[in-house]
């Protein structure tokens, strides 16, 4: 079927540039068929350990990954965000390593000590975890969005992802009509 539509001087652009940068085999398609290149934006998720009803004032915080139990020094900002100097806490690995101001630390209790942290503490655990909140077809234009948008974004990274396996809706087909007219207008056949 033959169909005459009129475009814009933008959409143009970007369909010359689709045509460009993500046809098959393109390297900006990082190793993935018919890509959609994701703009992801970093989230520290607390998971409290059980126990209590959310009432207590501190809690003991420490990342999971690397099977390493470590304060986050976060904590302590927190609940202490009146604190003398918040820019002076430091993170355990140091406060192990230094001390604080002239204590020696050797346990999770004595960091929290040092900080004036006496109440009851409630274990949790931290979990690094991305949120998406942007969706490119050209890789190139998720990287411009992460410098135009970065400042309202935490730790930004790109992730392409395919549109999933053997999916016979409609990605395919629309990500193909995309590429096809991106390619009659660079002159030339689908790569």
């Amino acid at each position: 079927m033959k169909l005459e539509i009129d475009i814009n001087e933008k959409q143009e652009r970007f369909l010359r540039q689709f045509a460009e940068k993500q046809h098959e085999d393109a390297r900006d398609n990082l190793g993935t068929r018919k890509p959609i290149h994701l703009v992801q934006s970093k989230r520290l998720v607390y998971k409290y350990d059980g126990g209590g009803n959310g009432d207590y004032d501190v809690y003991l915080c420490y990342p999971e990954y690397e099977n390493e139990i470590f304060p986050d020094e976060r904590a302590v900002v927190l609940k202490y965000g009146d604190y003398d100097d918040p820019d002076k806490v430091v993170d355990y690995q140091t406060a192990f390593a230094d001390g604080i101001d002239g204590e020696i630390i050797s346990d999770e209790n004595d960091y929290f000590r040092a900080y004036g942290v006496l109440e009851d503490i409630i274990k949790c655990s931290v979990d690094i975890e991305y949120d998406t909140v942007a969706y490119f077809f050209i890789l190139e234009n998720a990287r411009e969005y992460i410098k135009y948008q970065g400042h309202n974004l935490t730790e930004p990274k790109t992730f392409t992802v395919s549109g999933g396996y053997s999916n016979k809706g409609e990605y395919e087909s629309f990500y193909d009509l995309l590429m096809s007219i991106g390619m009659k207008l660079l002159g030339g056949d689908e790569k």
